[in-house]
């Protein structure tokens, strides 16, 4: 149960009074002060002891939020220079988006131009990407300057999988993406059962040679209320897909600063050794795994 501040500096005036009326009474003893000042001894101290205290406390919680305060405001900065570190980066594909990064996107934007980076260096003629947004219309821009390749969106949101698709269109990208909209269905696995995009559609059992895997959804609250996984909501992505995994893929988590993407990559690292990982500093945080040394 939790003391009232206001309560603690009383009991604890009253301790500290007591006290000093105690040390009165036996200083009169001794002969050194008069018992008649024992209460005024208690009283004086008693209060001046809990107006100090209920300072004290004052002090405390306003440079408690204060900190917080000044803690809120330092994330704001580092993500949003983590944004423009990543539009500078990104350059023309930044361009022409028409929405800015950040405010609910899937990447910001130095993890952006991490995944734009390796996918130009890489060339896939297939990427998978788990959740759509502001990556959707980068690495649609790079397939259509790179002449070749498709990309794959599946997202849970209706809603959100049209906004994309009416970008998509806008930036005239329809013929190398195509956003899938995928419900959220439930997946029984060894682990649990997860909330995981529905696998009815042919089109996402036919995936196969993918060279380029974006694990960026689904949200972690689809399955915050399941009592029976412990593991991040987007843990069955690994089992599902590497088999469609083309031998040189690279496979990119977002997020992975969370402690659940942490732990979920460990447990993906322990059924297949061949995987390697490595882990980026951006403002999410970013892993990768691949099966060479590229990544």
């Amino acid at each position: 149960m939790t003391v009232p501040i206001k309560l603690k500096s009383f009991c604890g005036g009253l301790v500290l009074g007591t006290i000093a009326g105690l040390v009165t009474v036996l200083s009169a003893w001794f002969g050194i002060a008069n018992y008649d000042h024992a209460f005024a001894a208690f009283v004086v101290v008693g209060m001046l002891a809990a107006l100090i205290l209920e300072s004290k406390q004052s002090v405390i919680d306003t440079m408690s939020n204060r900190t917080r305060t000044l803690r809120a405001l330092l994330e704001r900065v580092r993500r949003d220079l983590g944004d423009v570190h990543g539009m500078v980066r990104l350059g023309h594909y930044s361009q022409r988006l028409p929405m800015p990064f950040g405010g609910g996107w899937a990447l910001t934007g130095d993890s952006a131009a991490l995944l734009a980076h390796e996918t130009i260096l890489r060339n896939p003629r297939l990427i998978v990407e788990l959740g759509s947004g502001v990556s959707t219309l980068i690495l649609g821009q790079i397939l259509a300057k790179n002449g070749e390749g498709k990309l794959i969106s599946l997202d849970h949101d209706v809603e959100w999988a049209a906004r994309t698709q009416k970008n998509i269109d806008a930036l005239g990208l329809s013929h190398v993406v195509e956003v899938v909209h995928a419900p959220l269905a439930p997946m029984k696995m060894e682990e649990g059962t997860f909330l995981w995009y529905s696998t009815e559609s042919d089109l996402i059992n036919q995936l196969k040679n993918i060279d380029i895997l974006l694990i960026d959804g689904p949200p972690r609250t689809a399955n915050q209320d399941r009592p029976d996984q412990g593991h991040a909501a987007r843990y069955p992505a690994f089992s599902f897909f590497w088999e469609k995994m083309s031998p040189d893929a690279i496979i990119f988590v977002d997020d992975a600063n969370r402690r659940g993407e942490r732990e979920m990559i460990k447990h993906w690292l322990g059924h297949d050794s061949e995987w390697q990982v490595r882990w980026y500093d951006t403002v999410d945080g970013m892993a990768t795994l691949s099966r060479d040394d590229r990544s």
